[in-house]
């Protein structure tokens, strides 16, 4: 028995943002005659703490806190000036306040009151780490791959021992493929992740999901040697890379599927 090869698993890994991704674009009839212009409440940022990985200043503890906690502020912050001016500037929408709620009811409930029709909401899922469910999604499909190799050569060969010890190698390389290819992506790659969601508010209904990846840093770069920019400037660029990529495609469900549906695409 043999498992994915090692080209089929580096396949695997550099396509993991794509994999984990669950979009989701329902169509979003307004219903309401001679409506010209959609409500959108958009909910302040959040930020997945567990995922946050930035660049260690040296000090102490204290300051160590104090930097994550300035860093938290400024990337919420920095998304939610970036969702406010993409929808400020596209025509047919109209920005709805909305007070800061922790629950995704209590913020469909107060954007309802506020009289609007769709509520936007972004977490940065990762900052300079891949999001550990995306690693532990593909880890655990080679544990599950592994165990099935594993109980095909028992039955092939006769020999329980024979099965035990396929099955280990493949949760071996399984391990050392997304554990240590997650690891050297977090440390050279900077990687940013960006999960959006949008609800229509007079059901609670999911209509938009999509999810945006970015790096900044290039292979070459790593290959080569060459010299990189600092961490935290490399971070930046790859959440206004993720950003651009998210509200694009949720300008193009704005206009194809919200405001103008039917409209050609062409």
């Amino acid at each position: 028995m043999q498992g994915r090869s090692w080209p089929a698993r580096l396949a695997c890994l550099l396509a993991l943002p794509a994999l984990a991704s669950c979009a989701v674009h329902a169509p979003y009839p307004l219903g309401i005659k001679g409506k010209h212009e959609v409500g959108v409440a958009v909910a302040h940022a959040s930020v997945n703490e567990r995922n946050l990985r930035l660049e260690a200043s040296g000090g102490t503890a204290a300051g160590e806190q104090a930097s994550r906690i300035r860093a938290l502020a400024r990337i919420r912050a920095d998304v939610d000036a970036a969702m406010r001016k993409r929808l400020e500037a596209r025509s047919g929408v109209r920005l709805v306040a909305l007070t800061p709620a922790r629950a995704s009811d209590a913020m469909l409930r107060r954007a309802r009151m506020r009289g609007a029709d769709l509520l936007l909401a972004v977490n940065v899922a990762g900052y300079g780490a891949i999001p550990r469910k995306w690693v532990w999604l593909m880890a655990g499909s080679g544990v599950v791959e592994g165990t099935a190799q594993g109980v095909a050569a028992a039955g092939v060969s006769g020999h329980p021992a024979v099965g035990l010890a396929v099955a280990a190698e493949e949760l071996l390389q399984e391990s050392l493929t997304w554990l240590g290819g997650a690891w050297f992506w977090n440390r050279y790659l900077a990687p940013v992740a960006l999960e959006g969601r949008m609800w229509r508010v007079r059901d609670g209904r999911l209509v938009w999901h999509e999810i945006q990846f970015a790096d900044s840093s290039k292979w070459t770069n790593i290959l080569l040697h060459r010299k990189r920019p600092p961490r935290a400037a490399r971070l930046k660029s790859s959440l206004a890379t993720a950003e651009k990529r998210l509200l694009d495609d949720l300008d193009r469900y704005l206009e194809f599927q919200v405001l103008h549906p039917g409209k050609s695409r062409i």
